[in-house]
């Protein structure tokens, strides 16, 4: 998992408790994505079935190859048992994510505009520029506010939302952040090749969870921007 930069001193583990919550549409049913490596088991669901394709770094750009997937048994040594299970493909290197299920995949270079780990904090506004397009863009808002007896910072009611000229959309609002727990913007291009802004999340709010998300613009409702379509949740212990 890709380290934040941002406040990584901060350390709230008094609030294991946090749930986490995505608000807008579910995802749909028949795309999904996962991630190579080691899981535990029952965050593994997806089968061994043709049609997977890998988002692959290239240089300074991405590409779409397709891959066979392969689940195996493995040893859990959180567990303690060989519940665990490893998935692995036929080709050299570490997609971003994985995907399947979505019509609009094709084999070859897509258009990316972002590739890192960026948190959006209160108040500040991410621009996503396409080329000779309209400024697309990501901001929050919430408060900040000081625990109680603790002197550690948590964000109350924290929305982030994403905006396109005159359209905005909330994609995700947390009643509650602790600073080591952070949504992170992880890719931001063109995967359904239609022109349009599609986004690869963290949508995590706990400094033990990741919870990857996939919005794409295609499949965005009347007056959205994008629509969530498949999520992969992993818990480190």
């Amino acid at each position: 998992m890709m380290k934040r930069q941002w406040l990584r001193h901060a350390s709230l583990t008094g609030l294991i408790g946090l749930i986490l919550l995505s608000v807008g549409v579910s995802a749909d049913e028949t795309a999904a994505i996962i991630r190579t490596g080691t899981f535990h088991g029952n965050e593994v669901t997806i089968d061994c079935e043709p049609g997977w394709f890998g988002l692959f770094r290239v240089d300074s750009t991405f590409e779409l190859v397709p891959v066979n997937v392969a689940v195996t048994r493995t040893y859990d040594p959180i567990i303690g048992d060989s519940t665990g299970k490893r998935v692995a493909i036929d080709r050299p290197g570490e997609p971003l994510v994985l995907i399947t299920g979505v019509e609009r995949l094709e084999t070859g270079p897509v258009t990316t505009l972002y590739y890192g780990d960026q948190f959006v904090n209160l108040g500040q506004e991410f621009s996503i520029l396409p080329e000779g397009r309209y400024c697309y863009s990501l901001s929050a808002v919430g408060e900040a506010r000081l625990r109680d007896g603790l002197g550690e910072m948590l964000l109350h009611r924290y929305a982030l939302i994403f905006r396109h000229v005159d359209t905005t959309q909330i994609l995700i609002e947390y009643p509650i952040l602790a600073l080591d727990g952070l949504p992170t913007l992880l890719w931001a291009g063109d995967l359904d090749r239609d022109g349009r802004l599609d986004l690869i999340m963290n949508l995590t709010n706990h400094y033990n969870v990741d919870l990857y998300a996939l919005f794409l613009s295609s499949k965005a409702d009347p007056g959205n921007l994008v629509k969530k379509v498949a999520e992969f949740r992993i818990v480190g212990c």
